[in-house]
């Protein structure tokens, strides 16, 4: 059978048509019987070719009729046929390789010969009337649709499966001119062809070689190509990969895209309208959008029924249908895409979803509410909801269904109209319809007098009942409307907005709008404000009773809807496609009026149409029917806390954050209810001054003084709280702005509208507004007028503008003068006359304003009027005033820096001020007037000045004396006085009240200085002994001294050091008093010797000089017991003494001691030797250095030979006591000399002569062992005398270390040596301090 049938798109068959048998032999059995079916691009024909046929088959829907159409080339087989674009040409390929053009609409055929060598097998137009087509010549042919001429031919390798022509991405992202030229051969190879102009091409019209795409092995072989998009390409493989490359130059073949699909590849068709290409193989069929990338729409993928397989795919132009035929001869069609076609009235929504079925969602039921559907009597073009109906329509014919929440759904009128419908609006009972520039309004169901005769004419209504707005006679052409439950509204194209009440539709606002003509309206549901759009896209609010405009702030785009929320009439939404704009309409409050304020920005997918908002969720239909909620920004955290079920929940920082959000978003919606419930929660200060500004803002004064009384603010409360009661929304608002610290113009104009006017006064004068307040004084209240006048030159004045003060002050008094007594009256006057004194001073007019002081008996405006007069150089007048108000002082020191000396006398003994008395004094001075000056001098504290005075020119010492003596104990300056008088010998009685004051003060030690001046010194010692300490006992020791060494107070000083108290208590005395056993036993030592010696007491002092050099000697400190021991030979000499033997003898040990380092650093070793071979024969004086003097000894011994005493200290630093405090350095070389000693004989000591008898001995020895003379001891090294060699080398004493020259020292005679060395102390023998190892004795170094 050899047949095919056309169905509509809902399955109904249309036509069945059947074919004739074939005219020549098919190759294939099985192929089916029409080798193409395809529609022209308008879907009005349908071409069939058959297989074997020489002839084309053409069906008209329009006229259902089969049309023949035979070709020139009556013995050739067609084997392809193609539709152009945009016209009814179908052109027709031979299996011979000729090709046939046929023009229906201008019934012509032209045929053209020989345009391949062989079979055509498949051909595409372009846009531009361009016809492509390739053939098994291997050749594909590019020729002009109407003449059939060849434009461009190429060559290919292998036979061209497919070719399309399509319009080409250039590099700059825009399609070119000519149409580039595609096809895929079954060699797996893609050309692209581009053709470079349209005029043909020279040496017949070839052009150069295409641009040659090969793809990967494992692709497989090609099924399908086409184009989409700026220029891609997609090539489907039969393994079910998709590939797409693209054709810009800069980018040609590269793979934009690659992926695997589908297990097999059978068909693939595109859908420029939804920018989809739908790909089948198998059992599957697959959406890929193409739109901005290729990518998979998995929740749009089909599988065909159980055991069929797709054979192909194809999209209806709209897109709504895509229809598979399957190898087992089923055709499926599946609504891809319905017409989006909704309507939504407050929370209902009504939305197409099949092309005979509305879906109702009622948002007041509950998300989880089941959807109700309405099937409908035809395939609506749009959709309107009411409160109790739902109307569809096309064209110019609507169906009223009832559907409410009360009534069953049922068809309840049809209406037909004069025109096409433009739009469509519903109330409850009145439809409003836009046809032909003008508004329908008639009741939706007929009335009940009228139903009988409106069933008869098939539920239609008669057009009595109808009214058409606006009447005839208005030249006015509606462009938009809308309806409420009392309103219809009206928008023209001369920038009218109409409100008509229903039912009467009588006008009752029109609004006109200077922006031109009104394009669309969204009228507010329950209420008189509407949105609406002029001719410049811009959107604006109008309120219908006062005609106030708003235009929205920060939309610049163009409106696809606007939704006003279902649940919060002040809520709507704007959409423009790629945001949702949510504003709030602020009432009218305390900041700016009324107004609209933008509360977010959303953003929202292309795919989503808002058309229901309730809360902030907006409820979009996507394009597929899905529908899908977006919650606007600025309701997310609302939404939560009506899920959670109030404004807790929760706890932690997460917590805190969710309700500091919702909190924020309940105040910008001014949701003061929720804001309150969140700053519970939050218990936070700052939410709960946000909430009470909010409340402040809104005129809701109940829950700002609750919030401000939560924050604490008790001020804030005190002045909310008279307010409570007040129903006057301008006084409030006038008070809310003046709390607020807002605009103090509009706080103004509030209160002048509200009932009591006066408000606006005092809120100027609160806020010392002057100018305002007297000019509203004058208009509100003649009586204040003064009273603001007053004020107002004080101000003034106080900003230096005198002359207008003076002005005011001058009206204030005018105006107290003629109005109506009052007790602030004289009060009043008394303040403008000081006033007027003082700018008329400040303006010069000095005669005029002391006048207008002097007369008020007001001490602070005299004192106010003589500063003036002070600052603008009146002295005089600025006296007299300072006097009469009070202020001697300051009026004494302008007549001072006058030198009006007389006037200022009599005020002296009223002034305080000491440079005041200063200046006086030396005034008075310079005059001669001595006693006046002294006393001057004396307030003013200038004692020096009083007391030279007293002394130089008045002649009372005594009045000196007393006046320093007083000054110095009251300012604390004894010391300095102490010291003036102690230099006066003439001022006994004066240094022993000094030493009386500073007892009494308990500064003893200075108390005890000044006893000692006054040549009192039992109390001077009485008060050193109790302060205690070396420095106090050194004065007491120095007081002995000076006494002569007094026996008794000799005594004391000793008990004192010894440990007793030695004195009876000093009254007063505290802290640090007591005898000496606090003292330190270096300290005790050092004043016991100087005690003995201020008593003449050798021994006693010698003893005390040894134990202080053994205290020292014991801490390691060798060269400070050396100092001292030396000073202490040199006082004992002084007092004419021998120093003791026990003495000289440990000056001597520590000389040699000192001397070893000068010695070694001459590369003296054996003197350095021989002094370390003498200190270590009283090692044991030296504690804390033995082990270093040992050590230093074996060293120094070894250089100079001395073997055996080297050996001697070596073994005796072996001992354990001191094996292990030898140092490492030189452990190794100790422990050599006593392993291997070396028991040679030293070498003898050298010898020198006697100084005395001239016989030679050992030059180490002191007394010579001929004559038993004392040698001298030379000082600088230890033996014979070298000291002008030494003195030569380093300039000064090795003793004393005092400088010396060297040709300072001469060589005495034997017996004037011998002599000076008796008279010194100087030993005899060495047995005075025991017998020396080794040989030698000790000698003593000459201190001279």
């Amino acid at each position: 059978m050899r047949q095919f049938v056309v169905y509509d798109r809902n399955g109904k068959l249309l036509e069945e048509l059947h074919l004739p048998p074939p005219e020549a032999p098919v190759a294939d059995p099985k192929q089916s019987c029409c080798l193409q079916l395809q529609w022209d691009a308008n879907g009005d024909m349908l071409a069939a070719l058959p297989s074997g046929s020489s002839s084309v088959y053409v069906w008209a829907a329009a006229t259902r009729e089969l049309q023949k159409l035979d070709t020139e080339f009556r013995a050739q087989e067609i084997s392809a046929i193609a539709w152009a674009r945009g016209s009814q040409t179908l052109a027709a390929g031979t299996a011979k390789g000729n090709l046939q053009l046929f023009l229906l609409r201008e019934r012509q055929r032209t045929p053209v010969v020989g345009k391949h060598t062989k079979r055509v097998l498949c051909g595409a137009w372009g846009d531009e009337g361009v016809l492509a087509t390739g053939a098994a010549d291997k050749t594909v042919v590019l020729s002009d649709g109407a003449s059939g001429e060849t434009l461009r031919t190429w060559q290919v390798k292998g036979d061209p499966l497919e070719v399309a022509v399509a319009r080409r991405k250039d590099d700059a992202g825009a399609g070119g001119d000519d149409g580039a030229v595609s096809t895929i051969t079954n060699k797996r190879v893609l050309y692209l062809l581009h053709p470079a102009g349209r005029s043909p091409a020279a040496a017949g019209g070839v052009a150069a070689a295409p641009l040659e795409l090969t793809f990967q092995e494992q692709y497989g072989a090609m099924q399908r190509h086409l184009w989409f998009g700026d220029g891609f390409v997609m090539v489907g493989f039969r393994t079910g990969r998709i590939v797409v490359v693209s054709s810009a130059s800069k980018e040609v073949g590269t793979e934009v895209h690659s992926a695997q699909h589908l297990e097999l590849l059978a068909d693939m068709a595109h859908c420029p309208a939804l920018s989809r290409v739908a790909v089948g193989g198998g059992s599957t069929v697959k959406i890929l959008d193409v739109g901005a990338r290729v990518q998979e729409v998995p929740s749009e993928a089909v599988e065909v029924p159980q055991g069929q397989l797709v054979d192909a795919l194809g999209w209806s132009k709209d897109g709504r249908v895509l229809t598979v035929s399957t190898s087992g001869g089923q055709l499926i069609s599946y609504l891809a895409a319905l017409p989006t076609v909704f309507g939504a009235h407050g929370g209902r929504l009504a939305h197409l979803t099949s092309l005979s079925e509305i879906t109702v969602v009622d948002l007041a039921l509950g998300r989880g509410a089941p959807p109700s559907r309405l099937q409908v009597a035809c395939e609506p073009a749009f959709c309107a909801v009411g409160p109790e109906h739902i109307a569809v329509g096309m064209n110019n014919q609507v169906l009223y269904y009832a559907h409410g929440p009360q009534r069953p759904s049922a068809l309840a009128a049809r209406r037909d109209y004069l025109g096409a419908v433009a739009a469509l609006w519903l109330s409850s009972t009145h439809a409003v319809v836009l046809v032909d520039g003008r508004l329908v309004v008639h009741p939706i169901e007929p009335l009940p007098r009228e139903r009988g005769a409106a069933g008869a004419a098939g539920l239609g209504a008669g057009d009595e009942q109808d009214a058409v707005l606006p009447p005839s006679s208005a030249p006015q052409a509606i462009l938009c409307g809308g309806v409420t439950e009392h309103f219809v509204v009206a928008g023209s194209a001369q920038g009218g907005l109409t409100h008509y009440l229903l039912p009467a539709l009588e006008p009752v606002n029109e609004y006109r709008h200077p922006g031109g003509a009104v394009l669309r309206v969204w009228p507010q549901p329950d209420g008189v404000r509407c949105v609406f759009e002029d001719e410049r896209h811009s959107l604006f609010l109008l309120n219908a009773v006062n005609d106030h405009v708003v235009k929205l702030p920060g939309f610049e785009g163009v409106a696809n809807a606007v939704i006003w929320d279902a649940l919060d009439a002040r809520v709507f939404v704007v959409s423009d496609g790629n945001a949702l704009h949510a504003y709030v309409h602020v009432p009218p409050a305390a900041t700016t009026g009324p107004g609209v304020a933008l509360l977010c920005r959303t953003p929202v997918p292309a795919t989503h149409a808002p058309v229901v908002v309730a809360n902030g969720a907006v409820m979009c239909r996507l394009r597929g029917g899905a529908l899908d909620t977006i919650v606007v920004e600025s309701h997310r955290a609302l939404q939560g806390a009506m899920a959670a079920g109030g404004a807790g929940g929760g706890s932690g920082s997460g917590a805190k954050g969710v309700l500091t959000r919702r909190f924020s978003q309940a105040l910008k919606l001014q949701r003061l209810e929720e804001a309150w419930r969140c700053a519970l929660a939050l218990r936070a200060p700052d939410a709960w001054r946000q909430l009470g500004v909010a409340a402040l803002e809104a005129l809701d004064m109940a829950t700002a003084t609750a919030a401000f009384r939560q924050v604490g603010d008790a001020s804030m409360v005190l002045s909310l709280e008279p307010l409570a009661g007040i129903e006057d929304r301008a006084l409030l608002a006038g008070h809310a702005l003046v709390l607020l610290e807002r605009d103090h113009d509009a706080a103004q104009e509030s209160f002048l509208r509200s009932r009591r006017p006066l408000a606006a006064l005092e809120m100027r004068r609160d806020l010392k507004h002057w100018p305002q307040a007297l000019a509203l004084a004058r208009r509100l209240d003649p009586g204040a007028v003064a009273g603001v006048s007053r004020q107002h030159a004080a101000a003034l004045e106080m900003v230096g503008d005198h002359a207008a003060a003076r002005q005011h002050y001058q009206e204030a008094l005018d105006a107290a003068a003629s109005g109506p007594s009052a007790p602030d009256q004289a009060e009043l006057a008394r303040a403008c006359r000081g006033g007027l004194a003082r700018t008329m001073l400040h303006l010069g007019d000095v005669a005029a304003g002391r006048q207008e002081a002097l007369q008020a008996d007001d001490p602070a405006l005299w004192k106010s009027c003589a500063q003036i007069l002070e600052a603008a150089g009146h002295l005089p007048e600025a006296a007299e005033l300072f006097e009469r108000c009070g202020m001697a002082e300051k009026a004494a020191a302008i007549h001072i820096a006058s030198k009006n000396f007389a006037a200022a006398a009599p005020l002296m003994a009223k002034v305080a001020s000491a440079k005041l008395q200063l200046a006086y004094a030396r005034a008075k001075e310079g005059q001669g007037r001595w006693q006046e000056a002294a006393a001057a001098y004396e307030a003013g504290g200038d004692v020096a000045a009083a007391v030279k005075l007293y002394l130089e020119r008045l002649d009372a010492p005594g009045r000196a004396a007393a006046l320093a003596f007083d000054v110095a104990s009251s300012r604390g300056h004894m010391d300095t006085f102490a010291s003036l008088v102690a230099a006066s010998a003439s001022a006994q009685g004066e240094v022993e009240r000094i030493a009386a004051y500073y007892e009494q003060r308990g500064e003893l030690e200075q108390a005890g200085d000044m006893w000692a001046r006054a040549e009192q010194p039992d109390k001077a010692l009485r008060l050193y002994l109790a302060v205690g300490g070396v420095a106090a006992a050194n004065k007491a020791i120095a007081l002995v001294e000076a006494r002569g060494g007094d026996a008794v107070l000799a005594e004391r000083v000793l008990a004192f050091i010894d440990g007793g108290a030695g004195t009876s208590g000093v009254a007063g005395a505290g802290g640090g008093g007591g005898g000496g056993g606090s003292l330190e036993e270096g300290p005790r030592e050092e004043l016991r010797f100087r005690l003995h010696v201020a008593l003449g007491r050798p021994a006693e002092a010698g003893r005390a000089a040894l134990e202080l050099a053994r205290i020292e000697q014991e801490d390691g400190n060798y060269r400070v017991a050396h100092s001292k021991l030396l000073r202490a030979v040199r006082q004992l000499r002084n007092l004419g003494a021998r120093p003791p033997r026990d003495l000289l003898a440990a000056l001597l040990l520590l000389h040699s001691y000192v001397l070893v380092k000068s010695l070694a650093a001459r590369d003296d070793h054996m003197g350095a030797a021989r002094m370390l071979a003498r200190v270590t024969r009283s090692i044991s004086r030296f504690p804390k250095h033995v082990v270093p003097i040992l050590t230093s000894a074996v060293i120094e011994c070894q250089r100079a030979g001395l073997k055996a005493t080297a050996f001697e200290c070596a073994a005796t630093l072996m001992r354990p006591e001191y094996r292990s405090q030898v140092s490492e350095r030189y452990r190794k070389k100790v422990e050599l000399v006593v392993r291997k000693p070396d028991r040679g004989e030293e070498p003898p000591p050298p010898l020198a002569p006697c100084p005395f008898c001239g016989l030679p001995g050992p030059e180490c020895d002191l007394v010579c062992i001929s004559c038993q003379g004392v040698i001298p001891f030379d000082v600088a090294t230890g033996g014979g005398s070298a000291i002008r060699a030494i003195l030569a080398a380093e300039g000064a004493c090795p003793m004393c270390c005092e400088r010396v020259a060297p040709e300072a020292v001469v060589r005495l005679a034997a017996a004037e040596a011998q002599q000076r060395a008796e008279e010194m102390g100087a030993l005899g023998a060495a047995a005075a301090v025991g017998p020396v190892a080794g040989g030698g004795g000790l000698r003593v170094a000459d201190s001279g």
